[in-house]
């Protein structure tokens, strides 16, 4: 083995340096991925900056580089990503997903140019060392955080939560099959015991994580490496290599990998078995594996992929402009989700690239995959000393691969850090390294040198300050989230901080404006001029979402203008027929105009998507609004919507008692004190004042009951009556609320927070976190650093 030289740990220390990605975290982020995506941007600068400097030592190797085809193909993708940022439906998203591939393409060429001058069995031995150390670190991780939520929360929920620095169980569980093929050549290439050791503790323990975070995926994944791992030793069996020692690693093999999954099956399936009236997700490997077939839950993503053919079709050749994909799949998510969701990715970044960037885009993306696809396989035929590190290579790329297909890796930081080094890793084997520099002169090479350097630099500049601005934006968004998703009209973000929500990105939350999120907290601070300024002062951000039109029937409705309420609750609702609060708010407008007719359309509407009890208990209290009891049919349809929907029958024998009270039906005796019920109904209604009081009297009944108390002091929570909620949740906690899961400490901390006594609220968000309640965390960056 060569002495290695100072290129070479130049090289492995800008490795080291992407690599480090793995364990950035997320900086008081609503996703991890924000900042991770900026620390990439920054490490091809230094990187860049490093060459630049160097440029004597790395002058020829640059020059040999721009002569790859795989790079050449991967330019013109990002260069023709950056030309549909002229003709995308949204540019700043826009933008954000040009910054992506510009930190991509850059850190690729970076890296190849760093490992160029390197000795390639030394770099790949070092490189195997580094990988496999972190699949040690992260499996242990992974198992350990397993059997500590083990016994303490349900199975789907432990699994779930094991996403460690990824901010998805899913890309963690890939990121550890792609590094499984570098154990396996610890393991079993080196010939050197410590590091067979620490191969064979990658394999085990790698399996078992993989096995413990039940993606069918990587299961299949795991599958694939065990073939081309045989294939491997079949050619090499042919090679008349060590026959012996080629059957000792088969074996070896098929005792790690297999004991790593049965010790993980173990445990799911014994974890499964204490729980077998949870009808969960996931479950031993067996379970997993049967799942594979498309089942129910799998056939949304088969809609998804049909309707993104859809939709490329109808924006072909070109596309929509790169990261606009999601906001066209809001046409067609509409018609298959209830209330306002859709799929931010296709899972497919084939078909995702196809929709965006339209036929040029996935025609360049699919030729850069089969030139590195070309350059792979031709080094393993090419000799023997060459042929199980290209092996190991087409083990980790095939497992990419075949993650771009059902999942989408190409917005993942961490795993887009591995793709960076396997595509270095593959152009390490290509015949241009040495022998095809080309025969530019040394005047031209004296340009050519300096300008690739500075212009990666140019571009990355740009590209960083992109991923900053997306980083400020996601620490705001971090705080209003919760508020938002729970889609209950509270909201507990202060409106400060709401307001410093930057302009770029534009988009915000599942494709909301930002200027929409800003609207949302003016009107619910009561300030409904301000908030239509704000609204009125954007171009339309996102066409085809109606969340801002709703709003402004908010607003004009405050304003006293019926008409104009009615005409944008009307837009949003019947562009998202199947989103509860579109539709509570335009039989509301129905009612201002007495417009039964309309509300009758509504309700059959969306009745069709969403034959739910609640959808025709709004539809009944609505229309009892206009008719004040004079349409007996209404009467009929709430007696059989008590029996045909038992789950929402206790909020429909509520309206049923509405109506005795009211006089618009006969009573029937029945009990009117059940206070709680009563209270449940009005909460679900966000009449939290009533619903209060309700819970009083519910307490004054049942003084021994906690619920009673912590529900009294969510009600003030909810109407930011923050000093009226406390001595309530201190009840809660003193009976016995507390010490279970954090939250009633959570909500306490968070009314101190709304009183701007971060002392105290601090004290109990750290006690709230420290009972692990979920979103303590977030909360705690937000106020209490």
């Amino acid at each position: 083995m060569e002495k290695r030289t100072t290129l070479h740990y130049s090289a492995l220390f800008f490795t080291v340096l992407f690599l480090a990605v793995h364990y950035i975290p997320d900086a008081g982020s609503l996703e991890v991925n924000g900042p991770q995506w900026l620390y990439l941007g920054i490490a091809g600068i230094v990187s860049h900056t490093f060459i630049f400097f160097r440029r004597r030592y790395y002058g020829d190797y640059i020059i040999s580089l721009l002569s790859e085809y795989a790079l050449i193909l991967l330019s013109l993708f990002v260069l023709w990503a950056g030309i549909s940022v002229s003709f995308a439906i949204n540019q700043a998203e826009a933008l954000i997903g040009l910054a992506k591939f510009i930190t991509v393409l850059a850190g690729i060429s970076a890296i190849s140019i760093l490992w160029r001058p390197c000795n390639i069995r030394d770099l790949f031995l070092d490189l195997a060392v580094i990988l496999t150390g972190i699949l040690i670190l992260e499996s242990v991780q992974t198992i350990s955080g397993f059997f500590q939520n083990m016994g303490k929360v349900k199975l789907d929920a432990n699994i779930l939560k094991l996403a460690g620095n990824y901010g998805n169980k899913n890309f963690l569980a890939t990121s550890l099959l792609i590094k499984v093929p570098m154990a396996i050549f610890l393991a079993f290439k080196t010939g050197k015991r410590p590091l067979l050791l620490a191969g064979l503790a990658g394999l085990l323990l790698g399996s078992a994580a993989i096995v413990i975070l039940n993606t069918r995926t990587t299961l299949i994944g795991l599958g694939l490496v065990a073939i081309l791992f045989l294939i491997g030793q079949g050619i090499s069996f042919v090679q008349n290599a060590n026959k012996k020692a080629l059957w000792a690693s088969v074996i070896v093999f098929f005792i790690a990998v297999p004991s790593g999954l049965f010790f993980a099956n173990y445990y799911l399936s014994k974890e499964s078995a204490k729980q077998p009236n949870v009808a969960g997700e996931y479950g031993s490997v067996t379970k997993r594996l049967n799942d594979v077939v498309i089942d129910s839950k799998q056939a949304s993503r088969l809609n998804l992929w049909a309707n993104s053919i859809k939709s490329a079709k109808k924006h072909a050749p070109w596309g929509v402009g790169v990261g606009n994909n999601k906001l066209v799949a809001m046409k067609f998510d509409r018609y298959y989700y209830n209330d306002v969701r859709f799929s931010l990715h296709v899972h497919n970044d084939f078909l995702e690239t196809l929709v965006d960037l339209g036929v040029p885009g996935i025609l360049l993306y699919i030729s850069f995959f089969g030139v590195l696809l070309f350059t792979i396989t031709r080094a393993i035929k090419r000799d023997s000393e060459t042929m199980w590190p290209a092996l190991i290579v087409l083990m980790m790329f095939t497992i990419y691969l075949f993650d771009a297909f059902v999942s989408f890796p190409m917005d993942r930081a961490i795993n887009q850090c591995l793709f960076m080094i396997i595509t270095a890793l593959v152009l390490q084997f290509s015949d241009n390294k040495s022998d095809r520099i080309t025969g530019l002169t040394n005047r031209r090479k004296a340009a050519v040198i300096p300008s690739f350097s500075c212009l990666s630099i140019l571009l990355l500049l740009p590209a960083v300050w992109i991923s900053n601005m997306h980083l400020k934006s996601l620490k705001v968004q971090r705080v209003v989230h919760q508020d938002i998703i729970e889609n209950e009209e509270v909201y507990s973000a202060p409106l400060s901080i709401v307001l410093t929500l930057p302009d770029f990105p534009n988009l915000v939350l599942g494709c909301v404006p930002v200027n929409g999120i800003r609207a949302e907290y003016l009107i619910a601070n009561k300030k409904p001029d301000e908030a239509l300024a704000e609204l009125n002062n954007f171009p339309e951000l996102n066409i085809y979402s109606n969340h801002c039109d709703n709003l402004r029937s908010t607003i004009f409705e405050s304003l006293g203008q019926a008409d104009s309420a009615y005409y944008y609750s009307h837009k949003a609702f019947f562009n998202y027929p199947r989103v509860l609060p579109y539709y509570k708010r335009f039989l509301r407008c129905c009612v201002l105009k007495s417009d039964t007719a309309s509300m009758g359309q509504a309700f059959r509407l969306i009745h069709r998507f969403r034959p739910q009890g609640i959808i025709i208990d709004a539809y009944l209290r609505g229309m009892q609004d206009v008719v004040k009891g004079k349409d007996p049919r209404l009467d009929s349809l709430l007696e059989n919507a008590i029996l045909r929907y038992p789950a929402d029958s206790v909020q429909l024998k509520e309206t049923q008692k509405l109506f005795m009270r009211n006089g618009w039906i006969k009573s029937t005796g029945t009990d009117l004190t059940d206070f709680a019920s009563q209270a449940v109904v009005y909460f679900k209604n966000n009449d939290f004042r009533k619903a209060s009081e309700l819970w009083i009297k519910s307490a004054e009944k049942e003084p021994g009951v906690v619920s009673h108390q912590e529900n009294i002091g969510i009600c003030f929570l909810k109407m930011n009556q923050f000093s009226r909620a406390i001595p309530y949740f201190n009840k809660a906690i003193a009976m016995g609320a507390g010490n279970k899961n954090g939250k009633t400490e959570f909500l306490l901390g968070i009314c101190y927070i709304g009183l701007d006594d971060r002392k105290n609220g601090c004290k109990f968000l750290v006690r709230s976190n420290e009972l692990g309640y979920p979103d303590a965390r977030q909360y705690m960056n937000a106020y209490c650093k």
